[in-house]
């Protein structure tokens, strides 16, 4: 008994030196005045939202690389990273990129000489036009990639916007406007969200601009109502939706509203109705800013918001605890030294740009500008950090017991 006690007294020991509080954020790419890490000298990327898959790899969108100065793309982990992929011409834009566990990278190009969507497929090295269906689309918002390599967007028409998805080379609409199919109930769809088992969910405006839900759509054009608002019924909570959500795997919704006796909170919808994950006033939460949260397979989220002393922070949820991961003025580590997580005077603003990410580890990824740890007018650039998931996350005790082997 005595013997069991002291293992047991070893083994908490251990585990609050490896996960005391928030472990540590983690440096794995930094652009800067004069010096950078894990990127080429001089490239720049400003307000970007990073993504990161199951195999720790996070890719991110650079707008001009040096030394050609065009848009690209960036990948690494902890072990490394560099530009795998760099645009054909000067004037091409990249929008956000979409992984998955592959590492395959998606992204939409605009302003070239072919617009649409591109991939780089990472067991070839190789980036190329993949596709700009469906015929007449002239825009592409919201690319995801899931790991069957099956694609979803918003695609925009003249008359209006479909959501739809592309596969083995051919593309589907699953829900389109009434601007395109007057057989619609649905006068907008706002940038939507696509998961492995073929749905793509968001928020719709049903018959006016006033009246909206959370639905999703399949792709026989199946449209399952998952949250209205208090115009399509009274007995909802929720006044108004953020204009963007994020779908799982567990085919569960993540997404903001404002509430209709006051107030604002994160919320998770599932195939039994929607559950609080944190409200604004509660848990030091002071204001959730206009990001989309990020949700993981295990139900764990990640948002931006300010706490009740005005610092923008980035915070994780699992439906029992909120929890501030790192905020502004946090003192880093970086390849240079210490810095802070902060914008510099002459910058001012948000020092966390895009929204964080999150994978089934409970990694949250996040971006930030960084400045000297003692003063604030001296830039250290912009960086990519990692905090790794801790105690509570579902994998904690398996990730535990591979340290001790």
């Amino acid at each position: 008994m005595f013997q069991r006690f002291c293992f047991a007294l070893f083994i908490l020991a251990v585990s609050n030196s490896l996960w005391a509080g928030n472990p540590e954020p983690e440096l794995l790419m930094r652009s800067g005045p004069g010096s950078s890490f894990q990127i080429p000298l001089g490239s720049s990327w400003s307000s970007a939202t990073p993504v990161i898959n199951n195999q720790r790899q996070v890719g991110l969108t650079i707008n001009a690389v040096a030394p050609s100065f065009r848009a690209g793309v960036w990948q690494g982990d902890p072990d490394g990273g560099g530009i795998v992929a760099i645009a054909d011409d000067d004037d091409s834009l990249f929008s956000d990129v979409s992984q998955n566990d592959d590492g395959d990278l998606i992204w939409r190009r605009a302003f070239s000489s072919q617009d649409g969507i591109m991939k780089f497929d990472a067991g070839a090295g190789t980036t190329a036009f993949l596709t700009n269906a469906p015929l007449g689309a002239s825009s592409w918002t919201a690319v995801q990639i899931n790991n069957a390599g099956t694609v979803g967007y918003r695609a925009g028409f003249t008359g209006g916007n479909a959501w739809t998805t592309f596969s083995g080379g051919a593309s589907s609409i699953h829900l389109a406007e009434t601007g395109i199919d007057a057989g619609s109930d649905y006068e907008f769809l706002f940038t939507p969200s696509h998961n492995q088992n073929g749905l793509i969910t968001g928020k719709a405006a049903f018959q006016s601009l006033s009246q909206n839900r959370i639905i999703t759509a399949d792709s026989s054009g199946t449209v399952t109502v998952r949250v209205n608002d208090a115009t399509l019924d009274i007995n909802s909570p929720f006044s108004s939706f953020n204009n963007s959500v994020d779908l799982n795997e567990s085919d569960q919704i993540a997404f903001v509203a404002n509430l209709t006796l006051g107030g604002r909170g994160v919320y998770v919808a599932t195939a039994g109705g929607w559950s609080q994950y944190a409200i604004q006033g509660s848990d030091g939460l002071g204001e959730i800013e206009f990001f989309s949260p990020v949700l993981n397979n295990d139900g764990v989220l990640a948002f931006r918001g300010f706490n009740q002393s005005g610092q923008r922070s980035i915070w994780r949820a699992d439906g029992q605890q909120v929890t501030q991961i790192a905020t502004t003025d946090d003192l880093v580590q970086t390849d240079i030294g210490p810095a802070r997580l902060r914008s510099p005077t002459e910058v001012g603003g948000p020092n966390f740009g895009g929204a964080p990410a999150i994978n089934d580890h409970g990694d949250i990824v996040f971006v930030s500008l960084l400045t000297d740890p003692d003063d604030p007018s001296i830039s250290f650039g912009r960086g990519v950090f990692l905090v790794r998931g801790g105690p509570g996350d579902p994998v904690f005790q398996d990730r535990f017991e591979d340290s001790q082997n």
